[in-house]
Protein backbone atom coordinates (compact mmCIF):
# COMPACT_ATOMS: atom_id res chain seq x y z
CA UNK A 1 0.00 0.00 0.00
CA UNK A 2 1.22 3.21 -0.84
CA UNK A 3 1.50 5.89 1.29
CA UNK A 4 -0.39 9.11 -0.33
CA UNK A 5 -1.00 11.24 2.99
CA UNK A 6 0.35 11.07 6.29
CA UNK A 7 -2.59 8.86 8.01
CA UNK A 8 -1.40 6.36 5.62
CA UNK A 9 2.27 5.42 7.34
CA UNK A 10 -0.63 3.23 9.89
CA UNK A 11 1.35 -0.01 10.44
CA UNK A 12 4.20 1.13 8.04
CA UNK A 13 7.97 0.95 9.23
CA UNK A 14 9.09 4.67 9.62
CA UNK A 15 11.93 6.95 10.86
CA UNK A 16 12.02 10.21 12.40
CA UNK A 17 15.16 10.92 13.87
CA UNK A 18 16.75 11.01 17.15
CA UNK A 19 14.63 10.57 19.97
CA UNK A 20 14.72 14.21 20.90
CA UNK A 21 15.05 15.70 17.31
CA UNK A 22 12.29 18.26 15.62
CA UNK A 23 11.39 15.57 13.29
CA UNK A 24 10.39 13.40 16.33
CA UNK A 25 8.93 15.90 18.49
CA UNK A 26 6.60 17.08 15.45
CA UNK A 27 5.55 13.65 14.82
CA UNK A 28 4.64 13.20 18.33
CA UNK A 29 2.08 15.71 18.21
CA UNK A 30 0.90 14.88 14.71
CA UNK A 31 0.16 11.56 15.71
CA UNK A 32 -2.23 12.55 18.34
CA UNK A 33 -4.36 13.54 15.60
CA UNK A 34 -4.80 10.19 14.26
CA UNK A 35 -6.60 7.20 15.06
CA UNK A 36 -4.11 4.50 14.47
CA UNK A 37 -5.43 1.10 15.09
CA UNK A 38 -1.84 -0.30 14.23
CA UNK A 39 0.52 2.10 15.51
CA UNK A 40 4.00 3.16 13.26
CA UNK A 41 6.95 1.03 13.53
CA UNK A 42 9.38 3.74 14.73
CA UNK A 43 13.09 2.70 13.71
CA UNK A 44 15.56 4.56 15.04
CA UNK A 45 18.25 5.09 12.26
CA UNK A 46 21.34 7.56 12.00
CA UNK A 47 21.32 9.93 9.61
CA UNK A 48 23.98 8.48 7.45
CA UNK A 49 21.35 5.23 7.13
CA UNK A 50 18.30 7.10 6.04
CA UNK A 51 18.64 7.20 2.08
CA UNK A 52 20.62 3.39 2.00
CA UNK A 53 17.27 1.87 4.28
CA UNK A 54 14.20 4.36 2.16
CA UNK A 55 15.79 2.99 -1.46
CA UNK A 56 15.89 -0.97 -0.06
CA UNK A 57 12.61 -1.10 1.21
CA UNK A 58 13.95 -1.94 4.75
CA UNK A 59 11.46 1.39 6.63
CA UNK A 60 8.72 3.16 4.42
CA UNK A 61 9.02 6.54 5.17
CA UNK A 62 11.44 9.25 6.69
CA UNK A 63 9.93 12.08 8.43
CA UNK A 64 12.43 15.03 8.73
CA UNK A 65 11.46 18.71 9.76
CA UNK A 66 14.21 21.07 7.88
CA UNK A 67 14.48 24.46 6.12
CA UNK A 68 14.30 24.15 2.50
CA UNK A 69 16.09 23.51 0.19
CA UNK A 70 18.00 21.17 1.85
CA UNK A 71 21.41 19.11 0.59
CA UNK A 72 20.45 15.83 2.70
CA UNK A 73 17.02 16.02 1.53
CA UNK A 74 17.88 16.35 -1.78
CA UNK A 75 20.95 13.50 -1.37
CA UNK A 76 18.26 11.14 -0.29
CA UNK A 77 15.82 12.22 -3.18
CA UNK A 78 18.22 11.81 -5.52
CA UNK A 79 19.26 8.23 -4.31
CA UNK A 80 16.19 6.41 -5.47
CA UNK A 81 12.35 7.50 -5.98
CA UNK A 82 10.98 8.50 -3.21
CA UNK A 83 7.44 11.08 -2.66
CA UNK A 84 6.75 13.65 -0.55
CA UNK A 85 2.80 13.38 1.00
CA UNK A 86 0.88 16.13 2.42
CA UNK A 87 -0.07 16.23 6.02
CA UNK A 88 -3.62 16.49 6.12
Amino acid sequence: NKIKVFGDIEGKKITNGASFSGSTITYNELRKFYSFKNEPIDVELNDEQYSKELCEGKVDALMLMVGHPNAFVGHITNSCNVEFVPIE
